[in-house]
């Protein structure tokens, strides 16, 4: 080799992900399709077999059938000039040499080496130098330094040593930091030690901008992935002395970028699926996966309108507006979250005055159907000012589930829905179901002939019946009632005509109990569970656990929270399985309790219940070695298909 072996061209280079079927073979399809959207977006170069690539995950044969596939997706749709750089980087110096060649082989431009890590104490400067110079000497490829402590036990090559790596091996053209120091990239840049080109890459998106300011090649970055014009884009700005734009550009992207740290290399795969249609969010054991992604909140409710809440005391917690604004940042830590259904939340009514089905009906289910004006304007995009909400928040309303008089029997029950859906117009459609509070009303409510001819009537029409009731307070009586309500709701009712009845919060149990094996109320309630299990057209939502527990364990972190409440989680995934629990937060209720700001305020990270709840059902996915398709079912699969979305 000698000094005139060219440097990579400056530019955007992707480190482009790896898609696996559910055996964990090879997508080569999926790959392909990525691969040529990345080629045909204009991207100087592709990394095939990075840190994104899943590189430690492949045999050597796989390795060199992508790098195959990208050779020839490259060479028809990328532009004059693109080259691929191959992860190369492995524990012995023996072997590294041989993907290098293998690599060349097959079609890669340069190869990406990692530092040795196994031995991270016996990896000194100048084991680490004779390392990277013994490979530069054989490889038949040209090398790019990789350094990422992260994922090399802390090991950081400085300045000095890559340096004198450049100055004594011709053939090491480069080097990409992911270390993130800014610093160091600005003296490589410009060390006269070297004495010809070398191409400096930053290694993240998030510093982009700064490692063009500071001398870089261009960049190698996860983000690109979503996003290749936008790089090239951002080269052009800065190429063209449009900082401030560039800066602008920044600050989007480092936004992106720190999202899709916390997703992780499968849910920028995931990304990629919900955003292009192809791929997916798995990944080579033991790294985790995030097939299908995206999130369902089963349950949330408004606290707007307070005069009109018929629980809503000046001292409530809840006494104040609670509005969508607020729930996207409690829910910021779910950026694929898909959306949510919205459940009625108590408004005033005059039940005796709906009951005599008189005129004066109108007046008493006032407050249920100005509720549903209110949630018109957030499903059609429609707010008044100062309700909290946008125009574009009306994707994220996928259901409403207003209140309404089931126990006052099918003929009242049919004027009720019959005004709730002139009220509602355009958004009928999203209206999948009612609910009638039981949890406070005296025994014997949810069996009285006309209740359960209301049941019938919205079986009838195709509506679900949502079912709100109270172990904890209202002991084993409501349990046992509720069973007998379900199937008297469904005898002698065709299949298809048969009323879907979706559980509200585990039925409330008293999950302040400390020794379950000797407590009467769980076990009434373990009983109960068994019975509704066996119940056709019924569901469960994984909610409203918060509100049952001590003040004590509402703090602890998740898999604190989560041993608690194993005995009550454990039963609900064994008795109602997967495919009939869904995920709901119960929003804003969950949040009473916790030390957070006053709602009316910003809120930042101690506002935690909406993760938090959403981190035990997870752990309760893992420890009941969910697949990845049962996890999409809690998630949102359930609900798709018991509200018929």
């Amino acid at each position: 080799m000698t000094a005139s072996i060219p440097c990579p061209p400056r530019g955007i280079y992707v480190p482009a992900v790896a898609f696996f079927h559910a055996d964990e073979t090879i997508d080569f399809d999926a790959i392909r399709a990525h691969l040529t959207r990345l080629a045909k977006g204009g991207v100087d170069g592709l990394v095939i077999q990075g840190s994104n690539g899943e590189a430690m995950h492949m045999l050597h044969d796989e390795r060199q059938q992508v790098l195959r596939l990208a050779r020839d997706v490259l060479d028809e749709h990328g532009k004059p000039g693109a080259v691929i750089v191959a992860g190369c980087g492995v524990q012995s110096t023996r072997e590294t040499i041989q993907l290098c060649s293998e690599a060349k082989e097959a079609g890669a431009d340069y190869a990406l080496v990692l530092s040795p890590s196994y031995w991270v104490g016996a990896m000194q400067k100048p084991v680490i130098f004779n390392f990277f110079h013994d490979v530069a000497a054989a490889s038949p490829l040209p090398i790019l330094l990789y350094n990422f402590p992260a994922v090399t036990g802390g090991i950081d090559l400085d300045s000095d040593l890559i340096a004198s790596l450049a100055a004594a091996s011709p053939n090491i053209v480069g080097c990409k930091l992911t270390c993130g120091n800014m610093g160091k990239l600005q003296r490589i840049a410009h060390d006269p030690r070297i004495g010809r080109p070398f191409a400096a890459f930053a290694g993240k998106t998030d510093f982009f901008l700064h490692g063009l300011v500071g001398g870089s090649h261009g960049v190698i970055a996860a983000t690109a992935n979503l996003l290749p014009k936008a790089h090239a884009h951002m080269l052009r700005l800065y190429d063209e002395g449009r900082l401030k734009e560039a800066q602008e550009l920044q600050t989007r992207f480092s936004r992106a970028d720190w999202a899709l740290v916390q997703l992780g290399i499968a849910g920028i795969k995931a990304a990629l699926q919900k955003y292009y249609g192809y791929g997916g969010g798995r990944s080579r054991r033991p790294l985790g996966s995030t097939v299908d992604a995206a999130k369902l909140d089963g349950e949330v409710h408004d606290a707007s309108e307070v005069p009109n809440l018929a629980w809503a005391t000046p001292d409530h917690p809840l006494a104040g507006q609670f509005s969508l604004d607020q729930y996207k940042r409690a829910t910021r830590t779910a950026p694929s979250l898909l959306g949510f259904i919205f459940v009625e939340t108590d408004r005033k009514h005059d039940l005796a005055a709906i009951a005599s089905g008189g005129a004066e009906a109108e007046a008493g289910w006032e407050g249920p159907l100005k509720e549903v004006r209110w949630l018109k304007r957030v499903a059609l995009g429609t707010p008044l000012d100062g309700e909290g909400h946008a125009p574009e928040d009306k994707s994220l309303c996928l259901a409403i589930v207003p209140w309404a008089p089931v126990i006052c029997g099918a003929e009242i029950l049919e004027r009720y829905i019959a005004r709730v859906e002139e009220e509602a117009g355009e958004a009928w459609p999203k209206i999948k179901g009612f609910r009638y509070l039981l949890q406070d009303k005296p025994h014997g409510t949810m069996l009285e002939d006309k209740f359960i001819e209301g049941l019938k009537y919205l079986g009838k029409r195709g509506f679900v019946f949502e079912v709100a009731i109270d172990q904890h307070r209202r002991g084993r009586k409501q349990l046992e009632e509720t069973v007998e309500m379900i199937g008297r709701a469904h005898e002698g009712v065709p299949d298809e005509k048969k009323v879907t009845f979706i559980i509200n919060h585990l039925c409330k149990p008293d999950l302040t109990v400390y020794n379950v094996s000797s407590d009467p109320s769980f076990t009434a309630w373990r009983t109960a569970i068994f019975s509704l299990g066996k119940c056709s057209r019924t569901y469960m939502k994984l909610s409203g656990g918060f509100a049952e527990m001590t003040p004590a364990l509402r703090e602890q972190d998740p898999s604190h929270i989560f041993q608690s409440t194993l005995s009550w989680l454990g039963v609900v995934l064994a008795t109602f399985g997967p495919s009939r629990i869904m995920f709901a937060s119960d929003w804003p209720v969950c949040t009473v309790g916790f030390d957070s700001k006053d709602h009316n305020e910003e809120m930042d990270e101690v506002d935690e219940a909406w993760p938090k709840w959403k981190e035990v059902v997870e752990k309760m996915c893992y420890m009941g070695s969910l697949s990845d398709e049962e996890r999409a079912m809690i998630f949102g699969g359930t609900a798709k298909e018991a509200y018929k979305l």
